[in-house]
């Protein structure tokens, strides 16, 4: 079920596609710390998620890699093919979907089993995404630090 922290509000637009809840819930509470994070919803399956982003447009979408019906690799196709202002990140426990993640049109991947590498990847792609939208965020320090983690 989709969760908005802040209707209409001003901020960068996050979808987390996850098939397991307590993922989605630890992605939300880390990305809830962030003030540049505005609308925040969530989807439990690729399918859905198309259809949320059919009728909200997120500026991000964050999407595990393995899920069933359609996985998050596919998914990533399909959003890209559709959307592809929209950009993606795809998670994983397994690094050996980042080349695959790529090939599908992902912005980034992530390994979630790494929580610093995650947030530093995460962090990163919210300030590309504000500077691609034109917001007025500051850079922080977080962002010297995740320049080499960027690509």
């Amino acid at each position: 079920m989709p969760t908005d922290r802040n209707q209409g509000g001003p901020g960068v637009r996050v979808l987390i596609v996850d098939d397991q809840a307590r993922a989605r819930q630890s992605l939300r509470a880390l990305l809830m710390t962030w003030p540049q994070v505005g609308e925040l919803r969530e989807a439990g399956d690729g399918l859905a998620a198309l259809e949320m982003i059919e009728a909200s447009r997120p500026d991000l979408v964050l999407v595990d890699a393995r899920m069933p019906s359609l996985d998050g690799l596919e998914t990533t196709q399909r959003i890209k093919a559709r959307w592809p202002e929209v950009q993606v990140i795809v998670l994983s426990m397994s690094p050996e979907y980042a080349d695959r993640a790529r090939q599908a049109g992902a912005e980034a991947f992530a390994v979630k089993g790494d929580l610093g590498r995650q947030l530093r990847a995460i962090l990163a792609a919210i300030s590309a995404c504000e500077q691609k939208l034109g917001f007025d965020g500051k850079p922080g320090e977080w962002e010297l630090e995740t320049e080499e983690h960027h690509e």
